[in-house]
């Protein structure tokens, strides 16, 4: 049985030692979510952020993704009255989210996690699932900066750019590249209108590009 001298009396105190619970079943969580990795599991998992300020969110009603039912059993504990009750339930259902985060149904991340799988993901449509804890649009990356790790010019004359961290890219205009690009040179690729993207390495010309892997 789980041990806690915290006060059960408060919705805010049961989210905190929830919270708690998370942070230290997170410790086997990887420190990078590969890009890959997250779309095969896209339709099975979700990003619960292990935060007290998450729940809060969630109890009023602004959360845009469902809540997993394993993270929604455990948060239904805090509705038990009695506290010896209440522990118990905190007790069976973080085995509970604990064993379906070791089987890979559900994955929980820290904001810093979803940050770095928001870059990863950089370049890919996705569907709005609302999965990283808040407005999708509005907390969207708008650049990142790559490391190149290959470039191979196309019979068009265009370029496939390969980065360091697996990321391909593809040019889809007609900009001349004047000099070819070299391994490790720094890209910088942006969000451009219409859901397009332009890439820019050194001093060259920005040209467009979307992602092919």
């Amino acid at each position: 049985m789980l041990q806690s001298h915290t006060d059960f009396g408060s919705y805010e105190s049961n989210m905190i030692w929830a919270a708690r619970i998370f942070l230290a079943a997170m410790r086997e969580v990887p420190k990078i979510m590969q890009p890959k990795l997250f779309l095969r599991m896209l339709g099975v998992c979700s990003f619960p952020l292990a935060t007290a300020a998450f729940a809060e969110d969630n109890r009023g009603g602004d959360a845009q993704a469902e809540t997993p039912a394993a993270m929604a059993r455990l948060f239904d504990c805090r509705e038990v009255v009695d506290s010896q009750e209440r522990l118990a339930c905190y007790d069976r259902e973080v085995n509970h989210v604990y064993q379906a985060q070791a089987s890979k149904d559900l994955i929980i991340a820290d904001r810093e996690q979803v940050e770095e799988t928001k870059k990863g993901l950089f370049g890919f449509s996705l569907p709005k699932l609302g999965i990283f804890g808040g407005d999708d649009e509005k907390e969207a990356v708008k650049s990142v900066t790559l490391e190149l790790s290959g470039a191979r010019k196309m019979a068009n004359g265009r370029y496939i750019l390969t980065m360091r961290d697996g990321a391909q890219w593809m040019q889809t205009d007609s900009t001349l590249v004047l000099r070819d690009p070299e391994v490790g040179e720094e890209v910088v690729i942006s969000r451009a209108s219409m859901g397009s993207f332009m890439a820019k390495i050194g001093t060259r010309r920005s040209f467009r590009v979307k992602r092919v892997e």
